[in-house]
């Protein structure tokens, strides 16, 4: 098997583990997009990665999801987009302009309400806001 080696711009997709990993697990099934994957990563330049975290978005090392697990799966699998060169450093500029935004558990019953059909503007705007985000599983919003 070729080993892919992730470039600027590309999606990582990995498990959280423990009771965090159960809890958004969890939410992606509520609001109906489970995944075996439950965290992305956006890969950004000179080995780094930028990803949500509790305390907010943070830039890591992309080291963090190198390797296998002790099943001997990879850690982290990547999506290649077939992006351009302009696209990929768009993405990176983009992402880094993240840092920092807070993680909302919150939206994973926001959606949850919204998908079930109740429609409001109050909830749309909440959705819509742009002041915390989630991974929703490979989509990445």
């Amino acid at each position: 098997m070729k080993t892919y080696t992730p470039k600027p711009g590309d999606i990582g997709l990995t498990r959280i583990t423990g009771l965090t990993g159960i809890l958004v697990g969890l939410g992606q099934f509520i609001i109906r997009d489970a995944s075996r994957y439950t965290h992305v990563f956006v890969v950004l330049d000179s080995n780094e990665l930028i990803e949500a975290m509790p305390g907010g978005a943070k830039i890591e090392s992309l080291d963090k999801y190198a390797g296998t697990t002790k099943h001997g799966s990879p850690k982290a699998v990547y999506i290649d987009m077939g992006l351009t060169s302009e696209q990929r450093i768009r993405i990176v500029d983009e992402a880094r302009k993240l840092v920092g935004t807070p993680y909302s558990f919150l939206d994973y019953l926001a959606l949850a309400v919204e998908r079930l059909g109740f429609k409001s503007a109050r909830l749309e705007k909440y959705i819509a806001d742009t002041g915390h985000m989630i991974i929703d599983g490979i989509t990445g919003n």
